[in-house]
């Protein structure tokens, strides 16, 4: 049908956006919850976007499920 999702060649997701987050948050490591500066700076330069995109993202929000989905978002456009 039109409706459906693999009409527009989307694959249906197995894994909600929150654990695929969850999931690459935990591959950091963390300590306590926290991530060091140096941990998401280069775990974001990875996204390859450009250092000033990711500044102005970085800026918009400090929560760490936000800047992944708007750096998602933004590699999608």
């Amino acid at each position: 049908s039109v409706d459906s999702p693999t009409s527009f060649g989307k694959t249906p997701k197995t894994q909600t956006p929150g654990a695929k987050h969850d999931q690459q948050f935990h591959s950091l490591k963390p300590t306590s919850g926290f991530i060091t500066g140096d941990q998401a700076r280069n775990f974001f330069f990875q996204s390859g976007l450009p250092q000033p995109v990711l500044a102005q993202i970085w800026q918009s929000s400090t929560d760490y499920y936000c800047l992944t989905k708007i750096i998602g978002i933004k590699k999608e456009l």
